[in-house]
């Protein structure tokens, strides 16, 4: 039913990314993180990505979060290492 907006989709998916890199800053651990965030119509497509890399297993790690209302779906997936 919205009308879908690209540009909109985009500044979405850039202010979801500086949310969690701002909240994951405030931990004050000596990690570094690496953030990506999609946002867009969920159209019942079903579209898969996956990617992770870990040096160290007991330090490094990610976690990915899905969110669909129906009308849009966002994806935001962190990544983090010890530093």
């Amino acid at each position: 039913g919205r009308a879908r907006d690209p540009a909109a989709a985009a500044d979405a998916a850039d202010k979801l990314t500086a949310a969690a890199l701002t909240r994951l800053a405030s931990l004050r651990r000596p990690l570094k993180f690496a953030v990506t965030a999609c946002v867009g119509a969920d159209s019942g497509d079903g579209a898969a990505v996956a990617a992770a890399a870990a040096w160290e297993g007991a330090t490094d790690g990610g976690v990915t979060e899905v969110y669909r209302d129906g009308d849009v779906k966002a994806v935001m997936t962190a990544y983090w290492v010890a530093v």
